[in-house]
């Protein structure tokens, strides 16, 4: 079955390049960070319901991650991680060692995952308490995977795909294939099958 051509329902300009992938809430608000230091808010028609009142230092490039509260949680190249609230304000920031460019990875139990480029892999709870670091060895870009038995799964910029317990543990690593003329880095986000194939 063919469809019409596609047609451009509205726009939404920020004050700055957009690197960040938009997340959409469950009343249909699209949060989407910017390279001028802001978290945007756009409502389902396109209008805009605030940027951020919140200081923040440096680019969001990070795509947000949105909690079943509405939290919204957003990385910056000022090495924070923010919990904003759904009307802009903020609930808390973790500073970490160096920037935040991946996307969090929110669990079951409200736990929000996030690698940071100061080479560790971050476990916090709702409150923004940290819960376990894991020492990943090398810059983290790349967004996590939370597997069904709660297995986290990310990939670092030398190659190498982590696989962490829930308590922060390793359970495995697997390092990807030496191609000549190539970067290994793994930049990408990994995705889960139903049956626990990892891509």
């Amino acid at each position: 079955m063919l469809w019409g051509n596609p047609s451009l329902e509205w726009n939404a300009s920020t004050g700055g390049v957009v690197f960040s992938s938009p997340a959409i809430a469950t009343d249909g608000t699209v949060y989407v960070g910017s390279n001028d230091n802001k978290l945007y808010a756009f409502n389902p028609d396109g209008t805009k319901a605030w940027d951020t009142n919140v200081t923040i230092g440096n680019w969001v490039d990070s795509t947000p991650a949105i909690g079943s509260d509405g939290t919204v949680y957003v990385g910056s190249w000022d090495n924070k991680l923010y919990a904003i609230n759904p009307d802009g304000s903020k609930l808390w920031d973790y500073n970490a060692s160096s920037s935040i460019t991946s996307s969090p990875a929110i669990g079951s139990d409200g736990r929000i995952y996030f690698g940071s480029k100061d080479y560790f892999f971050y476990a916090l709870d709702s409150s923004g308490t940290k819960l376990w670091e894991s020492f990943a060895g090398q810059p983290i870009s790349a967004s996590a995977a939370i597997g069904q038995d709660g297995t986290i799964y990310f990939g670092d910029e030398n190659g190498t795909f982590h696989a962490v317990n829930p308590d922060g543990s390793e359970k495995w690593t697997y390092l990807v294939d030496d191609v000549p003329d190539t970067n290994k880095s793994i930049l990408s986000s990994p995705a889960l099958d139903l049956s626990g194939s990892i891509y």
